[in-house]
């Protein structure tokens, strides 16, 4: 899922969901992971007159 506010800024929060977990002797098992991020774009070059 993103959303972005203003043109220079994006918030985002993707989901991981295991598929199949088929696990083959003693191994961690998957989980549901939740991560959250924001991102701002930097303009360095000025396009224009």
């Amino acid at each position: 899922m993103q959303w972005i506010p203003t043109p220079w800024l994006l918030f985002e929060a993707p989901v991981q969901i295991p598929v199949v977990q088929d696990l083959n002797g003693t191994q961690l098992d998957y989980g549901t992971r939740l991560q959250v991020g924001s991102r701002i774009r930097f303009s360095f070059v000025r396009m224009g007159s």
